[in-house]
């Protein structure tokens, strides 16, 4: 079965070439439709509004891992990315299909030289990061 990458961004992109590189047909899905890079053979970009669970489950019908790496632009993560999350949840909710998540470390805001760990707690005092940690609590 194929996977399903949710964004075109950095992280999507290396990540589906690791997939791609490995033999595996991977489908790309952003807002567009289009990518600004060449996509291997094995790899094909549907548009896609994440926000709507029935567009999401009709995307993910026919593959077995779905990569959120979706990203909406910075200044409307506060008020796209938690609904997106529920959203790719919601979505997939009861089909017994791999999801992960793909996140970056703004949550955990200053910590201070303190190492992260699996108990490091959201301390985001910015925007961004508190939108971070209220999609991050999805999973």
């Amino acid at each position: 079965m194929g996977k399903v990458v949710f964004g075109t961004g950095v992280l999507a992109f290396w990540l589906t070439k690791k997939l791609s590189d490995k033999g595996k047909t991977v489908i790309m899905v952003n807002k567009s439709g289009k990518a600004n890079f060449d996509l291997p053979n094995n790899v094909s970009i549907k548009k896609g509004n994440l926000a709507n669970e029935k567009n999401v489950k009709r995307i993910c019908k026919n593959t077995d891992t779905i990569y959120h790496c979706a990203m909406p632009p910075l200044e409307t993560w506060h008020k796209l990315l938690p609904p997106i999350t529920t959203s790719i949840i919601n979505g997939l909710s009861g089909s017994n299909k791999k999801l992960i998540y793909g996140d970056n470390l703004y949550m955990y805001g200053d910590t201070n030289g303190s190492p992260l760990t699996e108990n490091t707690p959201n301390n985001a005092t910015g925007i961004k990061g508190k939108a971070r940690a209220e999609a991050a609590t999805e999973f």
